[in-house]
């Protein structure tokens, strides 16, 4: 079929979103499928790796030691302003957002246990565990008879797939997701509507017929080979340890071992390294004999070397410094390179997969009663690390022009409705800058009329 008739075909059916016509949606209720094995993620990549689960779990241990706070919107706009300047980590224009985009109280979370197995901490921890090795996190959110939330799950990424709806490309702006399922083997799931589910998800450029695109993109994706590298490289260590030695074979040297001969050697080399007796180490032989090593010792092979590559790699793609690895010791010590490590990954990956938590959780928070004009909020500037910055601020703000609740919003102190304190002041005495401004002129005044005198 030439381009001219697959333009008339297109036209014929009406389509309306071409971005959503693929082969699955001339199916039906189908499941998507992406190629990148989801499972291999947890179960390989994150419980077989201790470098994939250090960097993931230091992740997910910042994340859950965020404060967070829930503040009603003043205003829409503010509020824009405030996210981009928390996602630029601009602390001079969060700080000047701030104060506009919030009304003056915190409220505490909807429920104060997210289920009866997690509290909050938790539930953002496993969030962002899944994140990070999959790519995506799934909630199930259980709601009452009035169509309230009482509780949210999260559930396991690696085994959640996503329905599309059939003939989704007629579908303007609706989303052509119809569903999800949570299966325990090939045959047996345990399915979930559209709106039972809050889907995160990274960015994932690899659009295909299967609806890939629908799913976010494993940071491990990248970092397959080396990831396997490291696996099998400890298993060849554990190995090289166990036999305490080399690989090669024992012959004798000028006559031949006969079978038995052979046989009873390695039967007793056996024993001698089974037996906890000091005396079963020392054995005699009367035949003189040549051991020929058929495998490279652990110098030669210089595995650390690799494996230090590869563990720079994981760190890389998973947005990490190795600094923070406790490798050689350094990020125990508070040095200058860690402190700017941990300062950096927390602005260039912390404070991203925050935001992506935010937005879906901003999700539900508005379905609560009373909450609907509310939105959850991270704020990474009260972590140790970024008190050096804090501090730097502060320093700025004594000399800025801007107003006394401003300044307390900053260090994240409530507002006062008093005389005075959303009046700008003039930093060298704390004056209100209509009085310096009246000072001033007074004082020009009695100049001119001195010198007129």
């Amino acid at each position: 079929m030439g381009f001219l008739d697959r333009v008339a075909n297109f036209f014929g059916k009406q389509f309306v979103n071409k971005y959503n016509a693929n082969a699955l949606t001339q199916i039906g209720y189908v499941s998507t499928a992406y190629n990148f094995n989801k499972i291999w993620t947890i179960q390989t990549a994150l419980l077989k790796n201790p470098d994939v689960y250090s960097v993931i779990s230091q992740q997910s241990n910042k994340v859950s030691s965020v404060p967070y706070y829930i503040r009603d919107i003043r205003d829409d706009e503010e509020l824009k302003r405030y996210d981009l300047a928390r996602k630029n980590y601009n602390l001079k224009d969060q700080l000047k957002t701030k104060a506009k985009a919030f009304n003056g109280d915190y409220f505490p979370m909807p429920l104060d246990r997210p289920n009866p197995l997690q509290n909050w901490n938790d539930f953002f921890y496993l969030t962002e565990m899944y994140y990070r090795a999959t790519g995506n996190f799934f909630w199930y959110v259980l709601r009452n008879s009035l169509n309230q939330p009482i509780g949210i799950w999260v559930l396991p990424a690696h085994y959640m797939k996503i329905y599309v709806k059939p003939d989704n490309e007629s579908l303007e702006l609706e989303s052509p997701i119809a569903g999800y399922e949570m299966f325990q083997t090939p045959n047996v799931g345990i399915p979930f509507t559209a709106d039972e589910v809050i889907h995160g998800k990274m960015p994932n450029p690899e659009w295909g017929i299967n609806s890939e695109h629908l799913y976010g993109l494993s940071p491990l994706s990248s970092a397959y080979y080396n990831i396997e590298n490291q696996i099998q490289a400890n298993k060849h260590l554990s190995k090289m340890f166990q036999s305490s030695g080399a690989f090669g074979f024992i012959s004798a040297e000028g006559e031949v071992l006969d079978d038995t001969q052979a046989e009873q050697f390695r039967e007793r080399i056996k024993e001698m390294d089974a037996s906890k007796e000091r005396m079963a180490k020392i054995a005699g032989i009367s035949t003189k004999i040549n051991f020929t090593r058929v495998s490279l010792a652990n110098d030669e092979l210089k595995p650390w070397d690799a494996l230090k590559w590869d563990r720079k790699t994981i760190c890389n793609v998973l947005g990490w410094s190795d600094e923070l690895l406790n490798n050689d010791g350094k990020s125990g010590l508070g040095g200058s390179e860690a402190k700017e490590a941990r300062k950096s990954v927390i602005t260039n990956t912390i404070q991203p997969d925050l935001i992506a938590i935010e937005e879906a959780f901003n999700e539900i928070l508005k379905e609560f009663k009373g909450y609907q004009n509310r939105v959850l909020k991270f704020d990474v500037t009260q972590l140790p690390e970024m008190q050096e910055d804090i501090e730097l601020l502060n320093k700025w703000a004594k000399e800025a022009p801007i107003t006394m609740n401003e300044w307390r919003e900053m260090i994240n102190f409530e507002r006062i409705d008093e005389d005075g304190m959303d009046s700008v002041f003039v930093s060298r005495n704390l004056q209100p800058i209509e009085m310096a401004y009246l000072n001033s002129n007074t004082l020009t005044d009695l100049n001119l009329e001195s010198e007129s005198e």
